[in-house]
């Protein structure tokens, strides 16, 4: 994090350009890279990646460019199995959603379910522009930043739980996380319990993986 409050376009010596646009890296190792897409590549069908580490370049990497490509973060960080998904109601047994029992990947972090028709937030990446300012490598303020078109009850997102309607109250920016990182809030339809049932978002027609879950009681 720079005195400014943004995340800096240089990581451990790694920077990472699309079409000579630097990208926001949050991650690096020997055998792995994790880097947020600048927006300047927004309406763009391809653009070719580079990856510079110590002012070194790499052979550019075509890449083809979706406007939305949504993935459900897991608490695995594998994609599947139980969402780093949060429950806002304060009858939850934990803020942490798994589980009854359970605990939070890695950690002591006890996880439970979210009761039915109650609120649960979840994480994604790929879901494209927002409303309003997009900003590389910024912070998101603390407040609603809509996904582009994005209003309550419209069909831009839609959701399921456990292959029921789920409503989604809120489809935008992550307030304070990463610009890049979206936050779906979804309220759990009645009549669907269970350990891990299939969490399915959908942004402007593209679905998610089918192999996140949550935890309803």
């Amino acid at each position: 994090m720079k005195s400014d409050g943004t995340v800096s376009s240089t990581l451990a010596g790694v920077q990472v350009l699309f079409d000579t646009i630097p990208g926001t890296p949050t991650f690096v190792s020997p055998t792995q890279i994790n880097v947020i897409v600048p927006w300047e590549i927004a309406g763009r069908t391809t653009t070719n990646m580079v990856v510079m580490v110590n002012g070194i370049p790499s052979t550019p990497i075509p890449l083809q460019v979706a406007s939305v490509f949504p993935g459900i973060y897991t608490q695995n960080a594998t994609g599947a199995g139980q969402a780093a998904a949060v429950n806002l109601s304060s009858t939850a047994a934990s803020v942490y959603n798994g589980p009854a029992g359970g605990t939070y990947a890695g950690t002591s972090l006890a996880t439970a379910p979210a009761p039915q028709g109650s609120f649960i937030a979840l994480f994604l990446t790929g879901g494209g522009l927002t409303s309003g300012t997009n900003t590389d490598g910024s912070v998101n303020p603390g407040v609603a930043n809509p996904l582009k078109n994005w209003t309550a009850g419209s069909s831009v997102v839609t959701a399921t739980i456990g292959g029921q309607p789920a409503t989604v109250q809120y489809a935008g920016a992550a307030p304070t996380l990463i610009t890049g990182v979206v936050q779906v809030n979804l309220q759990v339809p009645v009549g669907v319990t269970g350990s891990n049932l299939p969490v399915v978002i959908t942004i402007d027609g593209v679905e998610t993986q089918t192999t996140a879950t949550v935890a309803v009681q």
